[in-house]
């Protein structure tokens, strides 16, 4: 048997004691004894109750897109998990995903109608973005359900199809930052990585909605020059390599789209590549015709380039995807719509 499984029913009490002061803490927010801050422009805050793996980034970029079309100018906050600098930081020219993040790096390349900053306090992290680029008119908040500080005007909570936040528990017992009930501070849920048809059963409080989203993988495009040619993986021996929190549902389109083999070279999620790691690419991706990775491990391969063999660089693609919105059945408006509405009824003058 699983030794994780074993140990499951020890983290039970940690769980009560975690779930106890997120609750208190909720509570404290909701009574107004902790401060909420609310800006003079629109928020909208995207986020989960889970630690890692619901594609949080894709959404963020498709909020952006769906905000650039409406001739809005809107900047994204995020915390720049893992990055080696603190405080307020522009994601702008010479920036790296090491001095940012891997998340907002990317948005910054995908979006670059975006202004795109990272700080760990949100509050001043919006006050300085708000100084420095005056012509931003709506702010995207990256992961931020639980940081209450800032009272979004718009709350998008997802969840992942494969394990909702229905179906799971507090941490250390589950993944959940707090307890299921902190989903009745969202306005719209976005049950993520769908196949295509799925739907899945989520209790709703008054006046939420819902909406079902599925992955787009977009053409493999090369990691180290630009190319139009198409790359197919039919009938290829893949390598997969990630650093993500959950890399499964890239191998199984790998597979879906006629893979002959994909072997996986897994990394933990926001890992920084070291000499070490590049040597084992080396070694993994020796018999492989085409090696695989993620937009975000792109980024931190980018350290590790200059160690690896040039054919080895040469099989290296990478995997850009975007996502699509479906409502869920009965459900009046459409995503955009959503975003669009509370945009406009809450535009103001800067």
């Amino acid at each position: 048997m699983n030794l994780s499984l074993l140990l499951a029913p020890l983290t039970i009490p940690l769980s009560w004691v975690y779930d106890a002061v997120t609750t208190v803490r909720n509570l404290l927010f909701d009574r107004g004894i902790l401060p909420s801050e609310r800006f003079p422009l629109p928020v909208i805050g995207v986020g989960n109750l889970a630690v890692g793996g619901t594609g949080k980034t894709p959404h963020v970029e498709h909020i952006l897109h769906l905000l650039h079309e409406q001739g809005l100018r809107p900047a994204m906050l995020s915390r720049g998990y893992g990055r080696t600098t603190r405080g307020f930081r522009a994601v702008e020219e010479g920036e790296t995903g090491a001095t940012c993040g891997d998340e907002p790096f990317q948005v910054s390349r995908n979006c670059p109608f975006a202004h795109v900053a990272v700080c760990e306090d949100r509050r001043e992290g919006i006050r300085r973005l708000l100084a420095r680029w005056q012509d931003t008119n709506v702010v995207v908040l990256d992961d931020a359900f639980q940081h209450r500080y800032v009272r979004p005007g718009l709350q998008i909570l997802l969840t992942d199809a494969a394990r909702p936040f229905t179906k799971d528990h507090v941490m250390p017992w589950g993944r959940l930052r707090e307890s299921r009930r902190g989903a009745k501070r969202a306005d719209v849920i976005v049950v993520t990585k769908c196949r295509d048809g799925q739907t899945s059963s989520v209790p709703l409080a008054p006046g939420q909605h819902l909406f079902f989203s599925r992955i787009v993988y977009a053409p493999l495009r090369p990691f180290l020059v630009e190319s139009s040619e198409n790359v197919e993986t039919k009938g290829k021996r893949v390598l997969l390599i990630s650093g993500i929190a959950n890399p499964r549902p890239l191998a199984e389109h790998l597979r879906r789209t006629g893979a002959k083999k994909v072997e996986q070279l897994d990394f933990p999620d926001h890992h920084r590549f070291t000499s070490q790691d590049a040597a084992r690419m080396a070694r993994a991706g020796k018999e492989a015709e085409l090696i695989v990775t993620t937009e975000k491990d792109a980024v931190r391969l980018n350290a590790v380039a200059k160690e690896l063999p040039s054919d080895i660089l040469q099989k290296i693609y990478v995997q850009p995807i975007t996502v699509s919105m479906a409502p869920a059945e009965g459900e009046a408006q459409t995503f955009q719509q959503i975003i669009q509405d509370y945009v406009t009824a809450n535009q103001r003058n800067r």
